[in-house]
């Protein structure tokens, strides 16, 4: 049969496939000019046991197409393996096992900065209480600010977290 006037039927007879299989071929990128291109296309694109070409029964491509089927095997299970990864993943992020760490960043600066902020006003709050006081009495005072600061800050929690983040999203 002439390459220059290849038809699918021809082809399909050619590779014993048929006009359907020649179509699905085709559309993933295989040559329909000529069987030799086909036949070089299969043996280079598809899994061995999908073809004689690529297992290597096709005559002179035989060590090639051994290497190509060994490159394309550990090629799919590289890709397998990434696949698997990115899946556990996004379950572990489904049940909350992740987070991102950008987010987590965002609220842990949100919230000492609102810790940094409350200990910088101690001094304004406390500044006409202390007016009077001993220095020992003074300095109790200010502990117990401090230290009431230090404890709300203590008591905040994911959800609490959260909500600062997002605050600071919107800004």
């Amino acid at each position: 049969m002439d390459d220059s006037t290849m038809t699918m039927t021809g082809l399909g007879e050619a590779l014993g496939l048929s006009k359907g299989q020649i179509s699905k071929l085709a559309a993933k990128g295989m040559p329909t000019d000529s069987v030799a291109a086909a036949r070089a296309w299969r043996a280079e694109n598809l899994h061995p046991s999908w073809s004689p070409e690529a297992r290597g029964e096709g005559g002179a491509h035989g060590a090639a197409s051994a290497n190509a089927s060994a490159e394309f095997l550990a090629s799919r299970a590289r890709k397998e393996t990434a696949q698997a990864e990115l899946a556990e993943i996004e379950l572990a992020r489904a049940k909350h096992g992740l987070c991102e760490v950008e987010r987590v960043h965002r609220a842990l600066y949100a919230a000492h900065r609102m810790l940094r902020d409350q200990l910088l006003s101690v001094p304004n709050r406390l500044a006409a209480q202390v007016v009077g006081l001993t220095p020992q009495a003074a300095a109790e005072l200010m502990r117990a600010e401090i230290r009431r600061c230090l404890e709300e800050f203590s008591q905040l929690n994911d959800e609490t977290l959260a909500r600062i983040a997002e605050q600071e999203d919107g800004k």
